[in-house]
């Protein structure tokens, strides 16, 4: 009985968590016979069943459009600002100098569709779980007035401050690009300053008295600058230790709060890990083992959603994230005399970009996580945990190389092309291309992080279709990040890989450079791949002559899907299994052509493209070929 509040805190996650309401009954049916059958209280559990099925009904209801306007700033970010109309939210665009409750008048909203890249920070998936689908570009016309308020008062009094960059980065979260990693990773500095509090307030009032007190500091804080996720859960928290004196029905009552009003969020870091933390704490009562678990699962879950730990802010986080307070106390008494700040923040500062950065980077699997729970059981129960930590630590050093796949990664870039090579074991790695982009740096922001992920410090080939921006842009940047042990930008250049790997039409002649685009063919475990560049009709054509019997299992349409490539002849004649697209979502050339979409299905060719499903990414093994997309979607090629 002593755990059956938990046990319904559980079930709801776990049912938030599938969030298909069909599949999420079956659940609820069986869990609820599950705490029935145990617990023995029918009406409760029945309660809980109807609670939860008709909450999952409600949160999975069809996404409202926005209706043309008036809109009201509530968010405001770096690059960007959120904006309410009748409970509804989108994300604008194009504001210089945003305030809060800016009121907009707004007539057109497009999907909001971003890059999507396996095991990568994605954008539209963080907006979807705040329940925001719609974006808009707001001009300077647009504007209508803005609301009266104490909120916008502060925040004008504060952004024109000498010191502004750091309040508005700690007050609000409104980083600039000069802020230190560091400072970003240990989060807005109020959430150590809590902890502080609390301590210091038990020391002068009663624990009840103490838990209102800050439970009211922090509402009061929330709705003078900004209530973040994080300090969400840190809210409900509190209520829940005002409400109740056992911790099994504090922490039960605010995991069901928290994912009633965020329920985008119960999958994510800040919910999780807190949770897992607390669990720990309750039942793991000897202090070393506590102290080594909540470590092992913090780094873990680093792994698992940042794919890189940064061993120097590991380890000395305590005693950072206690400095990082104390300068929002320095900060809010500089309010009143502003050279204290400015004379300390040059020393903080100073100090944290001078911290040296020692970081592994792992993208862990299933299996990281199976060695995971099996460390924790091991060293929960006192039992012998060095064959667990053992493997825990080949996986993050080793475990691309014990890999025994051949993976092809068509990256997300947007519009352009870009895609990794992998032999297994990580014997040989081939890119195709580096496209970059006007407004982002790919290789910065994407291909570089990915390498990272996977352990890939040398490219062994790198191929340049052709001179285009959007294939060979990143080259420069690339060379600084990576080794490149050859580059490929013309026909008849060898590919130095021990598989069949193939540049057609060596002999090739044309004036139109996308035409002299080169083109790769290569074969592995039994699956043909051919990549074609921006090459058109025309060298179809010659393909077709030049290679009469020219099989292909996947093929990267040429040119985006643009209707000067992809007949449907040269479809027809090579007939793929797979077809993929690398094409930014609304890009202003109107790639992929409805004829060429049109073509693929009349010949029953699967179709992905990254502007829908994200990065694509092939592996095979012994003549047995898989597919899965950033979207989930997920099929087997026949061989």
């Amino acid at each position: 009985m002593k755990y059956f509040c938990l046990l319904v805190a559980f079930g709801f996650w776990i049912s938030i968590v599938i969030r298909d309401v069909f599949y999420a009954c079956l659940f609820i049916m069986a869990f609820s016979l599950f705490l029935m059958c145990r617990f023995k209280r029918k009406f409760i559990v029945i309660i809980w069943a109807l609670f939860t099925a008709s909450f999952l009904a409600y949160i999975n209801k069809p996404v409202k459009e926005p209706e043309p306007g008036q809109y009201m700033i509530y968010e405001i970010k770096p690059k960007y600002c959120l904006a309410r109309k009748d409970n509804v939210s989108i994300i604008v665009y194009g504001i210089e100098d945003p305030e809060y409750y800016d009121v907009y008048k707004i007539n057109e909203f497009e999907k909001v569709n971003t890059i999507k890249n396996i095991g990568q920070f994605v954008f539209e998936e963080y907006l979807h779980k705040q329940s925001i689908y719609y974006s808009a570009n707001v001009s300077r016309y647009m504007y209508v007035k803005t609301e009266d308020s104490i909120k916008n008062d502060i925040y004008n009094h504060l952004k024109n401050r000498r010191n502004a960059n750091y309040y508005l980065s700690s007050f609000y979260g409104i980083r600039n690009e000069d802020v230190s990693t560091i400072l970003m990773n240990l989060g807005l500095p109020i959430l150590g300053v809590i902890s502080m509090l609390r301590k210091f307030l038990l020391r002068i009032f009663s624990k009840n008295n103490s838990e209102i007190i800050l439970f009211l500091l922090v509402i009061l804080y929330g709705g003078v600058f900004t209530f973040t996720p994080s300090l969400v859960r840190i809210t409900l928290f509190l209520l829940g230790r005002i409400v109740f004196s056992k911790w099994e029905y504090q922490l039960s009552f605010s995991t069901i709060l928290f994912l009633m009003i965020l329920p985008g969020f119960a999958t994510e870091f800040i919910f999780l890990f807190p949770v897992c933390a607390m669990l720990t704490y309750r039942f793991c009562h000897d202090l070393f083992k506590r102290i080594f678990l909540i470590r092992i699962l913090l780094m873990a879950f680093q792994f698992i959603y940042f794919h890189s730990v940064d061993l120097i802010l590991f380890l000395g986080f305590s005693i950072l994230r206690k400095l990082n307070s104390l300068m929002f106390f320095i900060s809010l008494a500089s309010l009143f005399y502003e050279p204290i700040l400015t004379f300390i923040l040059d020393i903080y500062d100073g100090f944290i970009m001078y911290l040296p950065t020692l970081v592994i980077n792992y993208a862990p699997g299933f299996l990281f996580v199976i060695a995971i729970f099996w460390l924790i059981y091991e060293i929960y129960n006192g039992c012998r945990f060095v064959c667990p930590l053992c493997i825990c630590i080949i996986m993050i050093f080793c475990s691309d190389y014990l890999n025994p796949f051949f993976n092809v990664y068509m990256l997300d870039i947007g519009q352009g092309d870009c895609t990794l090579i992998v032999e297994p074991f990580l014997r040989s790695t081939v890119m195709i291309d580096c496209g970059q982009n006007l407004y982002r740096d790919n290789v910065e922001e994407i291909i570089d992080p990915f390498l990272k992920a996977h352990h890939i410090s040398k490219l062994d080939v790198l191929i340049l279709t052709h001179e285009d921006f959007d294939h060979s842009g990143g080259l420069e940047a690339l060379k600084e990040k990576v080794e490149i042990k050859q580059i490929v930008q013309t026909s008849d250049q060898k590919v130095n890989v021990d598989y069949p790997f193939f540049s057609l039409l060596e002999d090739r002649k044309s004036d139109n450079e996308n035409d002299n685009s080169v083109i790769s063919y290569f074969i592995y475990d039994g699956i043909r791949y051919l990549w074609t560049g921006d090459a058109g009709v025309e060298i179809e054509e010659q393909l077709m002559k030049e290679y009469p019997k020219l099989k292909v299992d996947v093929l990267k349409l040429g040119h985006h899907g643009s209707s000067t490539s992809s007949s449907y002849t040269f479809l027809k004649e090579i007939q793929p299994q797979l077809g993929l697209i690398s094409v930014g979502a609304n890009n202003r050339y109107g790639h992929p052509d409805n004829e060429v979409v049109s073509n693929c299905d009349k010949l029953n060719i699967d179709l992905l493209m990254t502007k829908d499903v994200g990065m694509i990414h092939i592996f095979t093994f012994k003549g047995i070929a898989f597919f899965r997309t950033q979207t989930g979607l997920f099929g087997i090629l026949e061989s």
